[in-house]
C-alpha cells in the first residue's frame, strides 16, 4: 500500500487510533507534529530557516500515530500554557527530533532557553556591545527572589568575557530557582535537565 505523505511530502497519519482533527480543528499533538516537520522541511521564515538550519526528523516521527503516542506519553499540564516541542535541552544543538533528543516544555520555560544567536552577531550570548570597550549583560527574564532590574540589566563590563561570566552566573541561577519552583509540576526528566543545564560562551 502506497503510504500518503500529507505533510511536506514527508509525514504521514499511518493506521491507528490517534486522529489529526477533532471537529475541524486541528488536535494539539497534529498541530506540533506538524509544526516539527514545517520547521524543518518548509520553513515558513527567514529566522527559522536560520535556527532549524540541518534539522531533521527521525523516521520513526514520519508516522503520526508513532509521534501521537509518545506524545500521550510525555505531555503534561503546565499553569494553561501552551507547550511546545524542545529538542535541545537534552543534547546542545542537537539537530534531529526523535522520542530519545525530545521533550515537551512550558513556552516560557523553554523561551529561557534561546540565545538569539541570529540577531547578536559575534558576541557571547547575554552581551551587548556599548562602544569599543564597553560591554554589558543583560537578561531580560526576571523572576522574585533573583536581583535584576526592570530593564533586565545585569552590569557593565571592560570586555565581553566578564559580561558574559555575570549572565552565564545569573541565567543557571534562574534556570534552577524556576526547576525548584515547579518541581512538583514538572516531569523528573524534564526538572533534572533543566537542573544540569550549562550556559556556554559559544551558545
Amino acid at each position: 500500500m502506497q503510504i500518503k505523505r500529507t505533510v511536506c511530502d514527508i509525514g504521514y497519519l499511518g493506521d491507528g487510533p490517534f486522529i489529526a482533527t477533532d471537529g475541524k480543528k486541528a488536535t494539539k499533538c497534529y498541530e506540533m507534529w506538524r509544526g516539527m516537520l514545517r520547521r524543518c522541511y518548509k520553513p515558513h521564515s527567514q529566522k527559522d530557516k536560520e535556527n532549524y538550519k540541518d534539522c531533521y526528523v527521525c523516521d520513526e516521527w514520519h508516522n503520526y500515530q508513532n509521534f501521537a503516542l509518545w506524545y500521550c506519553k510525555n505531555n503534561y499540564q503546565f499553569n494553561n500554557e501552551t507547550m511546545d516541542l524542545d529538542k535541545d535541552l537534552l543534547i546542545k544543538n542537537n539537530k534531529i527530533y526523535s522520542p530519545q533528543t525530545c521533550l515537551i516544555l512550558p513556552h516560557n520555560i523553554n523561551s529561557l532557553l534561546c540565545n538569539s544567536k541570529g540577531s547578536r552577531g559575534n558576541l557571547p550570548v547575554g552581551v551587548s556591545q556599548l562602544n569599543k570597550n564597553s560591554y554589558t549583560a543583560h537578561c531580560s527574564t526576571k523572576f522574585k527572589n533573583l536581583t535584576s532590574n526592570a530593564t533586565g540589566y545585569l552590569g557593565h563590563f571592560d570586555n565581553p568575557n566578564d559580561a558574559f561570566k555575570m549572565y552565564k552566573k545569573y541565567k543557571e541561577k534562574l534556570i534552577k530557582y524556576i526547576a525548584d519552583e515547579y518541581k512538583n509540576i514538572l516531569p523528573e526528566k524534564v526538572y533534572n535537565a533543566l537542573y544540569k543545564y550549562e550556559i556556554n560562551i559559544n551558545d
